[in-house]
């Protein structure tokens, strides 16, 4: 091996070989992530010896153990940050990492950048074929060109070579981009636990104090920083530093005494504190400070964030927790810091860019109505912007059910936040259709889905007129069951419901017998009762699981019981329609049949479909069989395959009543 013989001899023997250049002694590897000599207790006698057991580390921990002090690729740019090192994520993202904002000029031209009728407008402003929209492969370096739901599962991509992962930007401010593609919130910055929140290791990017390193002006880690503590003598910046990391360079082995010392010592006549790590490494605005407080606190690991950031002048400090806070949909230093920059002249075409109000920065009225908060006010996402906005800058958006002048990219469309302030990106429920947004994923090109999302879906579907507005639900998204309104004439001993919820027909025997029709089963009451339902030996529903639960509250999209006993016709399971006589787990998202609910076996990820709530105890019944419980003791077991198939196998009929709700 070309590094066993450069490790040996110190020299390469071939003149073509190219070994790569670690800063730390004996490190190698494409990420300087093999370490030489550190076997715990040994050393290791051979090269292959430590290759061997690094790649069985890696293949059966699942982690790669990177080295913090790894260099990254970067641009340096020339004037007020040539020394910083950012990613190429870090350029015309809307956040300034230089003093001057470099990293932020001319970007408005790639703000304004106009697609074609053919092509489809990334966030970023780079187009794509249109046909490249929704096809379930990321095209958009921002990889809003795809449901977010399925380009953000990255956890992978430290360990592989993929364009896929070192291509991929998260969205810019709002998020921190890894460099391979593995995206975390802003405010999730710093880790109380020290442990790599990025798993390829470039997550301690300019704090590297967090984990007991020094950060360098490129904002890289460094171990040769620190200095021996004998005498106590040493610079206080240095010994305050030491002190608050505990770092295994510093010899004195009383923590507690030498951060006394320092206290003692260092700040006596301190206003701020001492600097975290180097000036201007997370904001061109602002600096870090360690405090006394710190030093006083009883959490250990209270030393390891930075406690105070204060504007360059010091004009004004704020605690770190009203910094990173999640209030803020991206990282607040210029808005709480920055000096009030003048606006550049094309900011005051107002049919092309937009004035946030508390912050004065502009942004390209493509950004606004798309789900993403630009202001941190959040005003770019006001509905309202929607009347004077030209619609070329909301092509191929999904307009919210029920806000329709609210828009958002469908990237957002079912990622489990409510990015419409109607919920219909989660669950879309309206007189045309009903789609729950989080079970339908853009997987093929020719996906139904896909379709729906592209607006290109033409659906053309046989169905009887005597099974529109039946309350069976026949068709995907419930679409035999919508414009079921006052208008729709029953059939001849059929009825409609007493609610506008259930204003489908059902025929007259199907009322009060014991199976719920309606979405809103006001079928299974009489008339003149309340519409409470309950209580059933099966439904368990609400925080206590109480066995009542109001009518408004079944069929409304949000599950309230046990299985999602009470959104049975709402919720759908993927391609296979609505849930029907299915189980929902919660957990997993995921639909199962009645022969998997209580038989013993946990199928739901967090056991809900054995709940004992609702299955009651096993009464001594293996796995895979139903309990009869007709018996305190040695009750009858039956088949799961037996439950609910028509006849009553159990002697108390517990198989044909209990999980039994639909037929």
């Amino acid at each position: 091996s070309i590094y066993a013989r450069y490790l040996n001899n110190n020299e390469s023997r071939e003149s073509e070989d190219f070994i790569c250049r670690c800063t730390t002694k004996n490190t190698f590897g494409r990420f300087c992530e093999y370490i030489c000599g550190q076997k715990p207790g040994n050393t290791y006698k051979t090269f292959y010896e430590l290759f061997e057991e690094s790649l069985s580390k890696r293949l059966d921990d699942g982690v790669l153990a990177y080295n913090p002090i790894r260099q990254r690729e970067c641009y340096s740019l020339r004037r007020t940050c040539s020394a910083l090192c950012l990613d190429w994520r870090d350029l015309c993202d809307g956040e300034w990492d230089c003093a001057a904002g470099e990293d932020e000029m001319y970007c408005e031209h790639l703000d304004l950048n106009e697609c074609n009728e053919n092509q489809f407008r990334c966030r970023n402003g780079l187009c794509i074929p249109i046909e490249w929209f929704m096809d379930s492969r990321l095209d958009c370096v921002d990889a809003t060109d795809e449901q977010r739901k399925q380009s953000d599962d990255h956890d992978a991509c430290y360990s592989m070579s993929s364009i896929d992962c070192s291509e991929v930007a998260c969205g810019e401010k709002q998020a921190y981009s890894c460099g391979d593609g593995q995206c975390l919130s802003w405010h999730e910055r710093f880790y109380k636990d020290r442990t790599p929140f990025c798993k390829n290791g470039l997550g301690f990017f300019g704090i590297c104090e967090s984990i007991g390193f020094v950060t360098t002006a490129t904002g890289g880690c460094s171990s040769g920083f620190f200095v021996t503590v004998t005498n106590m003598s040493v610079p206080c910046d240095q010994l305050v530093r030491c002190a608050a990391v505990a770092d295994r360079s510093c010899t004195s082995n009383d923590v507690e005494n030498l951060q006394q010392h320092a206290l003692d010592y260092c700040f006596r006549n301190m206003t701020h504190g001492y600097l975290y790590s180097l000036p201007n490494i997370l904001s061109p605005f602002v600096d870090a400070y360690f405090t006394r407080e710190q030093f006083e606190s009883d959490d250990e690991d209270a030393t390891r964030l930075p406690a105070l950031f204060c504007s360059s002048d010091k004009a004004k400090c704020l605690h770190f927790h009203d910094v990173y806070n999640e209030k803020y949909p991206f990282p607040p230093f210029e808005y709480l810091f920055g000096q009030q920059q003048s606006l550049p002249d094309y900011c005051l075409n107002s049919n092309a860019f937009y004035i946030c109000p508390n912050t004065h920065k502009c942004i390209s009225n493509y950004r606004l109505l798309d789900g993403f908060d630009d202001c941190i006010d959040r005003s770019d996402e006001n509905p309202n912007l929607q009347r004077q906005l030209n619609s070329k800058f909301t092509r191929h958006r999904y307009r919210c059910a029920i806000q329709n002048d609210e828009t958002i990219l469908p990237h957002l469309l079912g990622d489990g936040n409510n990015d419409c302030s109607d919920g219909s990106d989660e669950f879309e429920f309206t007189s045309d259709r009903i789609i729950n947004w989080r079970e339908e994923d853009c997987l093929n090109l020719d996906d139904t889905i896909c379709r729906l999302i592209r607006g290109d879906a033409i659906l053309y579907v046989d169905i009887y007129m005597k099974d529109l507005c039946d309350s069976k639900f026949d068709l995907q998204h419930s679409l035999d069951e919508v414009d079921c309104g006052p208008e729709w004439i029953c059939p001849k001993d059929w009825k409609k419901g007493r609610s506008q919820i259930s204003g489908s027909c059902l025929h007259q025997s199907r009322f009060q017998d014991g199976k719920y029709d309606f979405l809103d089963g006001s079928d299974e009451l009489h008339d003149d009762a309340p519409c409470i339902h309950g209580p059933h030996p099966w439904l368990k529903c609400g925080s206590n699981h109480s066995s009542e639960i109001m009518c408004e509250q079944f069929g409304d999209g949000n599950i309230n019981c046990i299985g999602a006993l009470d959104e049975q016709q709402r919720l759908t399971c993927g391609q296979s329609g609505a849930l029907n006589n299915r189980f929902y787990c919660r957990s997993d998202s995921r639909c199962l049949l009645i022969s998997y609910i209580c038989n013993g076996v946990l199928d739901c990820s967090d056991g809900e479909d054995e709940n004992e709530l609702l299955c009651g105890p096993r009464g001594g019944c293996h796995n895979e069989s139903f309990a009869c419980l007709d018996r305190a003791v040695n009750g009858k077991c039956i088949s799961s395959e037996r439950v609910c198939d028509g006849k009553k196998n159990c002697p108390n009929g517990r198989d044909e009543e209990t999980l039994c709700w639909w037929r």
